[in-house]
């Protein structure tokens, strides 16, 4: 999941400042802490907020435990067989292991520009391993939708990008979806 873009901030270059205008060194993202939380069998995603941002029964760890997610799996009814699949924003992987799990002959992608979300989903959400029909990209969704090779490429694309509140769309702009 990514931080609104517009509470992106700069950080501050390490380097010594010099007369010459040195170029910009690149944005990095400040992410709010990830968190976790368990009750009553199942664990729970926070971006350092009570706000939930994932979840999962432990018991049944490939199945998507938020309602809403379980709506997001509505494509099922029109796409039977679909070969490749995306999801923008990572989580608790979810919609990534639900995939992965049930259509075995697709490859599935998830794409997360926060590395400690990728780190605890596979270390506390039980995303099973990258493998030829599995693969977690640490990227900005944005650059993912605007690679060339994405385009036409996708028979499913899920969209899950919320904040540290909850709100989003994260990338909620006119050109996001263009």
């Amino acid at each position: 999941m990514l931080i609104k873009r517009k509470s992106i901030e700069k950080e501050e270059s390490s380097r010594p400042a010099s007369n010459k205008a040195a170029p910009k060194p690149a944005r990095k993202p400040k992410f709010a802490p990830v968190t976790l939380s368990e009750l009553d069998g199942v664990r729970y995603l926070h971006f350092g907020t009570e706000w939930v941002q994932g979840a999962m029964r432990i018991r049944k760890p490939d199945w998507p435990e938020l309602e809403y997610a379980q709506q997001m799996m509505g494509w099922m009814l029109w796409q039977t067989a679909p070969r490749r699949i995306a999801q923008l924003g990572l989580g608790t992987g979810a919609l990534t292991k639900y995939c992965y799990k049930q259509y075995p002959q697709a490859s599935v992608t998830a794409v997360e520009l926060n590395p400690s979300v990728i780190a605890i989903c596979n270390s506390m959400f039980k995303l099973p391993p990258e493998d030829e029909r599995l693969q977690v990209l640490e990227m900005d969704a944005m650059d993912f939708v605007n690679e060339r090779a994405n385009h036409g490429s996708l028979d499913v694309l899920q969209v899950d990008l919320y904040d540290a509140t909850a709100k989003g769309p994260v990338l909620d702009t006119p050109e996001f979806y263009v």
